[in-house]
C-alpha cells in the first residue's frame, strides 16, 4: 500500500511504502530500504524539485535522492517526519511529530507557540499563491507571507484531524479529515 506518490517531469515515478521507497522510470522498479540507507522502512510521504531531486519522510529522519540515487538522510529535525513539502522558492518544510521544520540555510523550528493549532503535522501543501497550509491532529493551518492563522472544528472545520491537502484547478484548498 502506498502512502505518497511523486512524478517527476520525465516520467519517473516515486512511491512512498511500508517497505521503502520504490523509484520506477517506465522500464525499471527500484526500490530504497534500510539496507539502501533510507532511515526508515515506513515512507509517510514524498516531495521533489521537479530537477531530479526528492525527498522521503519516514520516521527516524528524511532521505535525499538525486538522479535516482540515495545521497544524504537528515536526523536533525523537530520529531518525527510525517510529510515533506519543497516550496517554489525552494525551502524544504517537513512536518514531525513535534511541530514543522522550515528547512533553507538553516533549520527554523515551528510549534504551537507560533500559532500552529497542534504539533503533530499530518500534511503540507502549497497554493499558487505560495501559501504554505498545514494539516494536523488540531486543524488546519495557513502561513501566509509570515502570518499564521489557523480553522478547526470550533470554528467551523468539519473536524481536527486534517490528513490530506490539496488544491483544485480553482486554486481551492481542499482539506480531507
Amino acid at each position: 500500500s502506498g502512502n505518497s506518490i511523486h512524478s517527476e517531469a520525465d516520467g519517473t515515478l516515486w512511491f512512498a511504502t511500508w517497505a521503502g521507497v520504490l523509484r520506477y522510470d517506465g522500464t525499471t522498479a527500484q526500490r530504497f530500504d534500510t539496507k539502501a540507507g533510507v532511515p526508515h522502512n515506513s515512507v509517510f510521504g514524498l516531495s521533489g524539485d521537479g530537477k531530479g531531486t526528492v525527498w522521503a519522510a519516514t520516521p527516524q529522519g528524511l532521505a535525499e535522492f538525486r538522479g535516482g540515487r540515495l545521497v544524504g538522510t537528515r536526523h536533525d529535525l523537530g520529531g518525527e517526519p510525517q510529510c515533506v513539502l519543497r516550496d517554489r522558492k525552494g525551502v524544504l518544510w517537513v512536518g514531525t511529530s513535534g511541530g514543522l521544520d522550515r528547512i533553507d540555510q538553516e533549520i527554523t523550528h515551528l510549534t504551537m507557540k507560533d500559532g500552529l493549532l497542534a504539533n503533530f503535522v499530518n500534511a503540507l501543501a502549497e497554493d499558487r499563491e505560495g501559501n504554505i497550509w498545514i494539516g494536523s491532529e488540531g486543524g488546519l493551518n495557513r502561513l501566509s507571507r509570515g502570518r499564521m492563522d489557523g480553522l478547526s472544528a470550533a470554528s467551523g472545520l468539519a473536524g481536527n484531524a486534517v490528513a490530506s491537502l490539496f488544491e483544485d484547478r480553482e486554486g481551492n484548498p481542499w482539506a480531507g479529515l
